[in-house]
């Protein structure tokens, strides 16, 4: 195996790592305990944060009050659990502060605010990884809304 197929190969793994972390909204097709065994599983793949770095409940309320939003629940334990990480060389966003339009880098809350002022997303979508490759994995607050409707 040569050394480009072999990196296609890597790729491939964190592409699906990535969709299969990120594409489920209420932790009910991917369980707390399937991820940390795909995470277990893709150490040389996937690097994540532990519960000691864990985002604090006042900065998930400040960002959702900044969002105008509630964040998922999947993500809220995301955030408690790991507080941010990257599977390969993409950054799942995190929280990383009160003061978000000063942040720079993976911040959810100063990401969403510059995508938003260079209109590259709406207010109801919150992109939470944009991948080197053009992929962009956002959480949908249309289709959260109509799932919740739904189940009311």
């Amino acid at each position: 195996m040569n050394y480009l197929n072999f990196q296609e190969q890597i790729q491939e793994v964190e592409l699906d790592l990535t969709a299969r972390i990120l594409t489920s909204n209420e932790m009910t097709n991917l369980t707390a305990f399937d991820l940390g065994n795909l995470m277990k599983t893709n150490e040389n793949v996937a690097a994540f944060g532990t519960p000691a770095d864990a985002v604090a409940d006042e900065l998930i309320i400040k960002a959702e009050q900044r969002l105008g939003h509630p964040l998922p629940d999947s993500y809220k334990w995301f955030l408690r659990n790991y507080a941010g990480g990257e599977v390969g060389t993409e950054e799942i966003y995190s929280i990383y502060g009160i003061d978000f339009d000063g942040i720079q880098g993976g911040d959810i809350v100063f990401q969403h605010i510059n995508e938003l002022k260079n209109k590259s997303t709406t207010p109801e979508k919150l992109v939470i990884s944009r991948t080197d490759l053009g992929e962009v994995f956002f959480f949908d607050y249309n289709t959260y809304k109509t799932m919740n409707a739904r189940s009311s």
